[in-house]
C-alpha cells in the first residue's frame, strides 16, 4: 500500500505517547486495588520478600491458578520503585498498552502505510476494553497486548514477504509469553486467522497454504513458544510434586468452557446469548466502523498478498470468536485477545488513500465529537471543584477543558478520516482526564480494603511482627505495612513473640497452643465479606 505523507513517523510516535500518558497514567494509582488485582499484586510482594520467584503465593499458600508473568512484572515494578503501591502495580498494564500501540506503528508502517498503521494503533489501544483493563493490575491487558503484538508482527512480516524465520520466530516468542501470562487460549485467536490467510494464498504464493506450517521456521517457533512456558512450568512441577498442580491447571482451563464456567454450575441462556453483542462492544467505539470490513472500497487495488491476508483474517477472526463464544460457560472477555485483528484490518481499509468516508457518517462523526466537546467543556471546568482542588483534579480539569476548547475551535477542519480521528483522541483523553480528576474521588469514598489496612496499621505498633494466620485471600493485606508474615497452619507460627490476626472463629485453635498473651483481642473488625476478624498478642512458647 502507498504511504500517506500527511503524518510524519516522529509525529505519529509523539501523538501516541501523549495520548497514552493522558489516558492511562493520570490517576493510575488513585483507586484502591479491586477485583482480581489482589491476586496479581500480593504474590509479587511475596516474591520480593522471600526471593521465591518460582511459586506464586497468597497468604503463604501456593497460588497456581494462573502463570506468573504479571506477578514478575509487578515485582520488578515494585523493586524499581522501592515500594509497593497501586500506581507501580498497575504500571505494567499501562506500559504494555503503550508497547502495543508503538509496536503496531513500527511494524505495520510499511505494509499498511503510516496512516493505516497509526489508525490501527489507536484502534487497538483505545477500545473500551484496554481503556479499562490497561489501568488495572489484571491479566487481561497484558494478555491482549502479547496476543496483539504476535498478530501484528506476523501480519507485517508476512505481508512484506520476509523470511519464514523472521515471520515465525518472534511470533512464537510473543505467543509463548502470552501463555506465560494467562494460558494457551490466545493461540486459537492467532492461528485461525493466520491459517485462513495462508490457505487463501495457496494458489498465488509458493509459500502459502498449510505447507507454510510445515516449514522448519514454524516448527521452531512452536518449540520456542512451548519452551518459554516450560522454562517456568517444569521447575514448578518439580517443586510442587504431589500438590496437584496439573489438576489445578486442567480445572482452570476446562471450567471456563463448561456450563457455568464461573464456578456457579448454572447456565443462563439469556446471559450466554448476550455474550455475542458484548464481544462486539469490547471494541467500542471503533466497533461502529466494523461494517467497513465487509465493504472495503480499496480492496480491488491491493496486491494479492494483502487481499488474501485481509480476507483470511476477517473470516478467521469470526470463526475463532464464534468457537469460543459458543461454549456454554463462555464470556465476552474471553475473546479480548482477538481485538488487534479488527484493529489492523480497519487500519488497512480506512488508512488507504483510496478510502472514501461516507458523507453522512462523516457528518455524524463530526456532530458526535462536537456534542462531546460541548459536554466536556463545563465538565472540565467543574473537575477541580469536584476533586476538591487536588493536583490531579486541577491538571485533569484544565487538560480536559483545553482539549475540548481546541476541538471546538478547530471544528471547521474536522473533515476526513485523520482529522476526525485526532478529534476522537482529544475527546477520549478529555473524558479520561475528567474521570481521573473527579470521578475517582467519589470511588475513593466507597473504598473497603485501604481503610481496613489503615485500621490494622494503627492497631499494631511499628516494627512489631504481625502474622496473618490462615486468612486465605484478603486484598487489604496489600496495605498492611511490614513486617508481615503468613502462617497457614499452627505449625507455621513463629517461635518468638508477635501479634497475630485471624478470623474470630479460629481463635479456639490458637488458645490450644497456650500462647495467647491475653484472652481479649486488641481490636476487632470485619472484612469485605463481613467476616469477623481479630488482632491478638502472642507470646513465645
Amino acid at each position: 500500500m502507498p504511504q500517506s505523507p500527511a503524518l510524519a513517523p516522529r509525529r505519529a510516535v509523539g501523538l501516541l505517547i501523549l495520548f497514552w500518558a493522558l489516558c492511562w497514567i493520570a490517576g493510575l494509582g488513585d483507586m484502591e486495588i479491586r477485583g482480581e488485582e489482589g491476586r496479581r499484586l500480593l504474590p509479587a510482594v511475596e516474591m520480593l520478600k522471600t526471593g521465591d520467584w518460582l511459586v506464586p503465593r497468597i497468604a503463604g499458600e501456593a497460588y497456581l491458578r494462573k502463570p506468573p508473568l504479571f506477578n514478575w512484572l509487578a515485582a520488578f515494578s515494585f523493586a524499581i520503585g522501592g515500594e509497593h503501591n497501586e500506581w507501580l502495580g498497575r504500571l505494567p498494564s499501562a506500559l504494555a498498552t503503550l508497547v502495543l500501540g508503538l509496536g503496531i506503528l513500527a511494524w505495520c508502517r510499511k505494509p499498511l502505510g503510516i496512516q493505516g498503521a497509526f489508525l490501527a494503533a489507536v484502534f487497538a489501544m483505545s477500545n473500551i476494553s484496554l481503556l479499562q483493563k490497561g489501568r488495572l493490575a489484571e491479566l487481561e491487558a497484558l494478555y491482549i497486548v502479547l496476543s496483539g503484538l504476535a498478530w501484528a508482527w506476523w501480519s507485517a512480516a508476512w505481508l512484506r514477504g520476509r523470511s519464514p524465520w523472521i515471520v515465525w520466530i518472534p511470533a512464537g516468542l510473543l505467543l509463548g509469553l502470552g501463555v506465560l501470562a494467562k494460558g494457551p487460549v490466545h493461540l486459537l485467536f492467532f492461528y485461525v486467522p493466520a491459517v485462513w490467510s495462508l490457505v487463501m494464498s495457496v494458489r498465488k504464493n509458493p509459500d502459502g497454504g498449510l505447507r507454510a506450517l510445515l516449514h522448519p521456521a514454524h516448527i521452531a517457533g512452536l518449540l520456542l513458544c512451548a519452551a518459554v512456558f516450560a522454562a517456568w512450568a517444569v521447575p514448578l512441577l518439580q517443586a510442587t510434586a504431589g500438590d496437584g498442580t496439573n489438576g489445578v491447571w486442567m480445572r482452570q482451563f476446562t471450567g471456563r468452557l463448561e456450563s457455568g464456567g464461573d464456578g456457579t454450575g448454572g447456565f443462563e441462556f439469556g446471559k450466554w446469548l448476550l455474550q455475542f453483542p458484548r464481544a462486539i462492544l469490547n471494541f467500542f467505539p471503533w466497533a461502529l466502523f466494523l461494517p467497513f470490513l465487509w465493504n472495503p472500497g480499496p480492496l480491488p487495488h491491493w496486491s494479492t498478498r494483502v487481499r488474501t491476508w485481509f480476507l483470511g483474517a476477517r473470516a478467521g477472526m469470526i470463526v475463532a470468536a464464534v468457537l469460543i463464544l459458543l461454549a456454554p460457560g463462555s464470556s465476552s472477555r474471553f475473546v479480548m485477545p482477538l481485538l488487534t485483528v479488527p484493529a489492523l484490518l480497519l487500519g488497512a481499509v480506512m488508512g488507504d488513500p483510496k478510502f472514501q468516508l461516507p458523507v453522512r457518517l462523516a457528518s455524524a462523526w463530526r456532530f458526535t465529537l462536537l456534542i462531546c466537546a460541548a459536554v466536556c467543556l463545563p465538565a472540565g471546568a467543574a473537575t477541580p471543584v469536584l476533586g476538591k482542588f487536588s493536583v490531579l483534579s486541577v491538571f485533569g480539569g484544565m487538560g480536559a477543558f483545553a482539549l475540548s476548547l481546541a476541538l471546538w475551535k478547530h471544528r471547521a477542519s474536522l473533515r476526513g478520516v485523520m482529522p476526525l480521528l485526532f478529534g476522537s483522541m482529544a475527546v477520549i483523553a478529555a473524558v479520561m482526564l475528567i474521570y481521573s480528576g473527579a470521578v475517582l474521588r467519589f470511588v475513593r469514598d466507597k473504598e473497603d480494603d485501604r481503610p481496613m489496612g489503615d485500621l490494622v496499621n494503627r492497631a499494631v505498633p511499628p516494627e512489631v511482627l504481625l502474622v496473618a494466620f490462615d486468612v486465605g485471600f484478603q486484598p487489604f493485606l496489600f496495605y498492611v505495612r511490614e513486617p508481615l508474615a503468613y502462617a497457614p497452619d499452627r505449625d507455621d507460627l513463629p517461635l518468638t513473640g508477635h501479634w497475630l490476626f485471624c478470623e474470630r472463629e479460629k481463635l479456639g485453635r490458637l488458645k490450644a497452643t497456650g500462647r495467647l498473651a491475653a484472652d481479649t483481642p486488641v481490636t476487632e473488625f470485619k472484612d469485605r465479606d463481613d467476616t469477623p476478624m481479630v488482632i491478638v498478642k502472642m507470646k513465645a512458647p
